[in-house]
């Protein structure tokens, strides 16, 4: 919707100009050469009064300022965060106009006040439910507009959905009760596996409808009946050359990012471009396909990317929702149709996070021996990762160093390291011990075909280049023949790009991470590990040995523990 264009009289606009009109804010009314030709200085403060009497500035609204004897002229003044906003003009009789109503706890506030300015004279006018037009807003708008930061969250998180794909997970939001949602294409680009999880508890299958590789976008879609009760949002009205925003409005973004189901985190727009917006709202990983709202709770656009410095978080992109919505009107009913995902229900990980002060003392009790977790399976160096040695391998460098220190602090005064000083009780928060066990499949490296030969002739003068044997293409655990679903089937592919005085290593690695709960290594059965390559037809099927999975359980003891607890409570 584009939106009307004030200007000026040229009756009021040439004394303005002539007389030093100043827009923004103050300065000093005795070096102002406005004041000292005896113009007036208007400062307009618009502070609204909520029902629990709080104080609610009214940042980035639009007010006019016409002379009563030239009302069809005016001048426009923009209010700042703290709602205040001031102009310089001649003295005489005007009247202060709101551009559009402002939407506050179920009602719509607009304000047409006259004001008086003498020669030299500094007035402030307030505006407020005092002085301002009332009305109530209707039902529907009532539920779809919330200016307050914390009602919004509330009112939309529900339609904002964690996005997995064999890379990794995203966001992304519901746009369409038959199940439509959008997100970042570079979230689903490539991957064999869909899912969406919709809270910490119900996770579902998704299938790819549409995408638009060039402008990152994508479009997926979830069986309707898993969505059912959900919050389906709002696209605001936006065209290439009339953006639903503008430079210094607030804006809001939910997402995924790292181990969290949804977060909120607010910004201000930067910039505002034909197919972008730019704003200082946080984008972390995890964050990419989420919505941008603007503060009516529409949404503006889908937060893709972020440009970082090396001494701050810099800025984060957004790719502008005409973009989105232009491939959403591609979408036939019958394409919708034709695909209909599965309403199954996927496994979800366990909520539960490892305290941070048990894992420190099983890290620091025992040295990390990767052959223990390790599980040979021909091309493909399997490893096991459990959250004991995530905790191990993050001590590891600390332990040797306090060795060394210690050895050397027997000859002088130095103060004792203690290792494990890293190991804060909020780090459980940050998802690196969660209740999964991680099978890291990655294919073994060899010299290429050239480089064997030049070896072989040359020896130690040869350049050496390296290459991945083969790729990781599938994985299956089976636990006394049953069939283990993954929490996560991971599969990564990465250019690598490792450059030496005489070894190159320049390839695309495809590798396996899969999660899978730690409940399918209980002793007691046999526990089996098929593992697919391209260069196999057939699987390498090896046994997870009972000493392995005996170390797994004892790695998720307090794990357990809490599980019986619950039980027996």
């Amino acid at each position: 919707m584009k939106r009307a264009s004030y200007s000026l009289g040229l009756s009021f606009l040439i004394p303005a100009v002539l007389c030093g009109l100043v827009t923004g804010a103050l300065g000093s009314p005795q070096s102002d050469p406005a004041n000292e030709a005896g113009d007036s200085v208007l400062i307009v403060k618009v502070i609204l009064v909520g029902k629990d009497l709080s104080l609610k500035p009214v940042p980035k609204r639009q007010f006019t300022i016409r002379g009563v004897s030239t009302p069809d002229s005016g001048l426009s003044v923009t209010t700042s965060f703290d709602g205040t906003a001031s102009i310089t003009v001649p003295p005489g009789d005007y009247r202060v106009t709101s551009y559009e109503p402002v939407e506050f706890e179920g009602k719509a506030y607009s304000w047409d006040v006259p004001v008086k300015l003498t020669p030299g004279e500094r007035k402030v006018l307030e505006l407020s439910n005092d002085n301002a037009s009332a009305s109530p807003l209707d039902s529907a708008t009532e539920d779809r507009v919330v200016l307050d930061e914390g009602s919004l969250y509330r009112v939309i998180k529900d339609g904002v959905l964690k996005v997995i794909s064999e890379g990794g997970h995203g966001s992304g939001f519901l746009v369409d009760p038959k199940g439509l949602l959008l997100t970042n294409h570079h979230v689903v680009a490539g991957s064999d596996y869909l899912a969406v999880k919709l809270n910490d508890k119900e996770q579902y299958e998704a299938v790819l409808i549409a995408e638009d590789a060039f402008n990152d976008i994508a479009v997926l879609r979830v069986n309707p009946g898993v969505i059912q009760g959900l919050p389906i949002l709002e696209l605001a009205e936006d065209e290439p050359d009339h953006p639903p925003v503008s430079v210094g409005e607030r804006v809001l973004a939910i997402g995924s990012p790292l181990a969290t189901e949804t977060i909120l985190t607010t910004g201000i727009v930067s910039k505002v471009e034909q197919n972008a917006i730019y704003s200082d709202v946080s984008i972390n990983p995890g964050n990419s396909g989420g919505p941008l709202f603007s503060s009516r709770g529409r949404v503006i656009g889908i937060t893709t990317f972020g440009l970082g410095g090396p001494s701050g978080p810099g800025v984060s992109g957004i790719v502008r929702i005409h973009l989105a919505a232009d491939l959403l009107s591609t979408l036939t009913d019958q394409q919708v149709q034709a695909t209909l995902p599965s309403d199954r229900a996927l496994p979800v990980e366990s909520t539960y996070r490892f305290p941070a002060d048990r894992l420190r003392e099983k890290a620091l009790a025992k040295s990390y021996n990767a052959k223990e977790y390790h599980v040979e399976a021909g091309q493909i160096d399997v490893q096991v990762i459990t959250p004991v040695v995530v905790a191990r391998l993050e001590v590891e460098d600390e332990v040797a160093a306090a060795e060394r220190q210690k050895k050397r602090s027997k000859r002088s005064q130095a103060v004792e390291y203690v290792p494990g000083t890293s190991f804060y009780n909020w780090r459980q928060y940050t998802g690196d011990y969660r209740a999964v066990v991680t099978i890291q499949a990655i294919p073994e490296i060899e010299l290429t075909t050239g480089s064997a030969w030049a070896v072989a002739f040359f020896g130690n003068l040869a350049d050496r280049n390296y290459k991945f044997k083969c790729d990781f293409v599938r994985m299956e655990l089976r636990r006394g023949g049953v069939l283990i679903e993954p929490l996560h089937p991971g599969r990564i592919k990465e250019v690598i790009s490792l450059q030496g005085q005489q070894e190159n290593f320049q390839d695309v690695g495809v590798w396996g991470r899969y999660t899978y709960p730690p409940e399918a290594f209980r002793p007691g059965a046999q526990v089996t590990l098929s593992v697919w390559n391209s260069d196999l037809t057939e699987p390498k099927m090896k046994t997870i040995s009972p000493e392995l999975q005996n170390r797994i359980w004892a790695d998720f003891k307090e794990y357990f523990d809490s599980l019986e607890e619950k039980v027996s409570g």
